[in-house]
């Protein structure tokens, strides 16, 4: 199986990586932000007041980033899910996701 590694830039800073199987992110969308989308719905959020949250939250997380401040891998996972979220919505753009594909480490040792 295939892994990469999905690195997430927001406002042109790199913000944090995350371990996946694949290359398109909106089957990362699937897995990790969807849940949180259809809860807004079931609680009777629109989509605009879903958008202003998910930016409002991913700023935060960005002002916390750039000043240095300690963020928990909590907040990474809901900064994930939120902009996955903004990506579904187009209010972010497919370009700010970096996918490489992780290489297979040899073993030094060899037997002859």
């Amino acid at each position: 199986m295939k892994t990469y590694t999905m690195y997430i830039y927001y406002k042109d800073t790199y913000m944090c990586k995350f371990p996946t199987t694949t290359t398109d992110p909106y089957v990362v969308y699937e897995v990790m932000g969807k849940e949180s989308v259809n809860e807004a719905f079931q609680k009777g959020i629109n989509y605009k007041t879903q958008i202003k949250v998910f930016k409002k939250f991913c700023n935060l997380i960005l002002k916390k980033k750039l000043n240095c401040y300690k963020i928990r891998a909590s907040d990474y996972l809901l900064f994930l899910s939120s902009f996955l979220a903004l990506l579904k919505y187009k209010q972010v753009n497919y370009n700010d996701i970096l996918f490489l594909k992780n290489k297979k480490k040899k073993s030094k040792n060899k037997k002859i």
